[in-house]
């Protein structure tokens, strides 16, 4: 029902790919898959940590036409995103400006490193109460990965349970 992707730095791409995968970025319209992937996802969040804001010109334009693709079928899961910037520069000003005026509630950057237990508090806040299956996906530095993994594994409780890849 629900994927959760982390991503630090340059691995983002594997991530982008199953966004591009599931949301049939670069697909010629006659050979895209007609209704969703699979029938039970229906939300993915995306963390992204980067370095500065320069480096989110790398998957920028995919990402918002992933989100773009979100907002318009219905069938497709829901994505929000959460970005951060570890060393804050001028041009993140732009970019959160950028983001508040386009009207973009899906789609939040931050200063600093995720806390990965407040990323997760606020995806889980999105979700509707009950049993659920989340799959975690976590590219990136070792920390970051461990970080994921033990944060899902320490939430697996009763009838909320995480995958961890």
């Amino acid at each position: 029902e629900t994927i959760l992707l982390f991503g630090a730095g340059i691995g983002i791409t594997p991530l982008v790919a199953v966004l591009k995968e599931i949301y049939q970025i670069g697909v010629p319209q006659d050979q895209q898959v007609r209704g969703p992937i699979s029938p039970h996802l229906r939300n993915i969040y995306l963390v992204w940590s980067v370095r500065d804001s320069k480096s989110w010109t790398w998957f920028f334009g995919v990402i918002k036409q992933c989100l773009k693709a979100s907002k318009a079928n219905p069938v497709l899961p829901r994505l929000r995103i959460q970005g951060f910037v570890t060393q804050p520069d001028e041009a993140m000003e732009g970019l959160q400006k950028h983001l508040a005026t386009s009207g973009e509630d899906f789609f939040t950057v931050n200063e600093g490193r995720p806390n990965v237990a407040e990323c997760i508090d606020r995806m889980e806040s999105y979700m509707e109460p009950g049993p659920k299956r989340i799959g975690a996906l976590s590219c990136g530095p070792k920390d970051l990965v461990n970080r994921v993994w033990d944060t899902c594994n320490r939430r697996t409780k009763g009838a909320v349970v995480y995958d961890c890849h």
